[in-house]
């Protein structure tokens, strides 16, 4: 087993490591998939490996970016016209 989950249609996750409060994880996201919207409960830091990830409207980022979502900030939905790589860390999603 190579420990990569589907999460959702076209997306996929590799926990790299976890606490009680929080992981780091790398996401897979094929050509055309999406991540829903969320809130953030502590600072969540994304540095895009490989790929194009779109973040709402206006916010794009490619190979190389990263990006911190702020605690208590909310996200819109995220998506991939490429497909894309990401190294994620922050809050456990809820149960």
């Amino acid at each position: 087993d190579d420990g990569w989950q589907t999460v959702g249609p076209g997306v996929e996750r590799k926990l790299l490591w976890t606490t009680a409060a929080e992981q780091s994880c790398m996401m897979r996201l094929a050509p055309g998939a999406s991540v829903g919207a969320h809130a953030h409960l502590m600072d969540e830091e994304c540095v895009v490996l490989e790929g194009t990830l779109r973040i709402g409207a206006s916010l794009v980022l490619r190979a190389g970016d990263f990006h911190v979502g702020r605690k208590g900030s909310t996200h819109e939905i995220a998506s991939t016209d490429t497909g894309a790589l990401v190294y994620l860390r922050g809050a456990l999603e809820p149960a």
